[in-house]
């Protein structure tokens, strides 16, 4: 059974903060077969921009299990959230 792989994304997120999922995108690769899934989450899901207004779409992060969840902060989401 494929590994599931969330990675966070919020309002103002860094795009190459996505680079993490090329890692496991390289693995499914070398390995021949999706041992790895991956999914972008977010709190309500579907479109979040970037810092640079680039869009994604995300799924709701609701009560899904995952095997490993990746979260990013940086300074300015620090500051946000004080």
């Amino acid at each position: 059974m494929a590994a599931r792989i969330a990675l966070f994304v919020y309002p103002g997120f860094q795009p190459m903060d996505l680079g993490v999922l090329q890692a496991f995108a390289c693995a499914n690769e070398v390995l021949g077969s999706a041992h790895y899934v991956t999914e972008l989450v977010s709190c309500d899901g579907g479109t979040v921009a970037t810092g640079l207004g680039v869009t994604v779409e995300s799924q709701a992060l609701g009560r899904k299990r995952y095997d490993t969840c990746l979260l990013y902060t940086s300074d300015a989401c620090r500051r946000r959230l004080r």
